[in-house]
């Protein structure tokens, strides 16, 4: 069951590493991009063995605490443990609501006033789901982990309007809309520059979404 959750989470990462590695292929050497491509994987494999680590202190209820005194100095592994939290919690409201509470002091660790980074984890973990997306979404919202401000500067960043456009993801859309409406419900009280609500309304505007 563990493995089955870190798998959930790294499988998005394993395609974009084969991708990456297909297209890098074509204007690289044989050798050098089978090289290349190994590396990735091989990568990729380690961030999933790593994150079923984390779920699996995480199901055995190790506090908070206990997380923080282990993941002192390490860089990378925060980020796993956020991965972990996202995949178990995508269960229910109810797990979720929980383990962002039980772990806050984890993810502020990862975040440190970065609340783009717990987005892309969301997303790297759940852009495939968008009910589970916008129900981890609503709850990172409600804890405070992150706020409509936040969302809105996240999907207007280049790549972010890069996905609207072009691909259209369901997920950006589904957040750039919910903020807005969220910010303009409150008269932007939440301090978001003008311009940036501006140039999501355009994109939203400009695809027909609204009319």
């Amino acid at each position: 069951a563990v493995a089955a959750v870190a798998g959930a989470a790294a499988a998005v990462t394993l395609r974009r590493k084969r991708d990456h590695a297909k297209s890098a292929a074509g204007s690289k050497k044989p050798m050098e991009a089978q090289e290349e491509a190994a590396a990735s994987l091989r990568a990729a494999w380690e961030a999933e063995k790593k994150v079923d680590m984390m779920a699996q202190l995480i199901y055995k209820k190790r506090s908070a605490d206990d997380f923080v005194v282990h993941l002192e100095g390490a860089q990378e592994m925060p980020k796993y443990v956020v991965v972990a939290i996202f995949s178990i919690g995508g269960k229910s409201f109810t797990h979720m609501r929980t383990l962002l509470g039980r772990y806050r002091k984890v993810i502020d660790l990862f975040a440190q006033d970065r609340p783009h980074d717990v987005l892309d984890v969301l997303l790297g973990v759940w852009g495939a789901h968008l009910d589970k997306f916008m129900m981890a979404f609503a709850c990172v919202l409600e804890a405070g982990i992150v706020t409509d401000a936040d969302a809105l500067r996240w999907c207007a960043r280049p790549e972010g309007t890069r996905a609207l456009c072009r691909s259209r993801a369901a997920v950006l859309w589904a957040v750039a809309e919910s903020s807005m409406a969220a910010c303009c419900g409150v008269g932007l009280v939440c301090g978001l520059p003008y311009q940036h609500c501006l140039a999501a309304g355009v994109i939203i505007a400009v695809s027909g979404r609204f009319g």
